[in-house]
């Protein structure tokens, strides 16, 4: 069944284009601070849109490498999932360790992106 989802977890195929794409020129160290950048980057550059979805007879790649093609190097937008987990492998080829969770509902599944270890906090009642 590994066949399913072989092209779900390919790593980025250009992790500097992907950057430019974002227009993210910053340091490239894992680090919280360097994080919050690229998810602003992300989140202002990277449109979403969920119209290629539709006629639903057209099932859209959820590959790497056609999200990848689609979203990077064509400019296009995305939905959700793929924007999330073209970023996902993103952090992953920038050296975050992640862990990808799944939930799911009748009607659509959603990718949340957990971050570890989870940041300390400081002093009593610190949020």
């Amino acid at each position: 069944m590994a066949f399913l989802f072989s092209g779900l977890y390919e790593a980025i195929p250009d992790v500097d284009l992907y950057l430019e794409r974002i227009d993210y020129n910053g340091d490239r160290t894992p680090t919280l601070d360097n994080l919050k950048k690229l998810i602003q980057k992300n989140l202002t550059h990277i449109p979403y849109g969920n119209l290629d979805f539709f006629p639903v007879q057209s099932c859209a790649s959820l590959a790497i490498p056609d999200i990848f093609e689609k979203i990077i190097i064509s400019h296009g937008c995305g939905g959700c999932f793929e924007i999330n987990m073209l970023f996902f492998e993103l952090l992953k080829s920038l050296g975050y360790k992640l862990l990808c969770e799944g939930t799911g509902s009748i009607h659509a599944k959603a990718m949340f992106l957990y971050l570890h270890p989870a940041p300390r906090r400081r002093g009593a009642g610190a949020l």
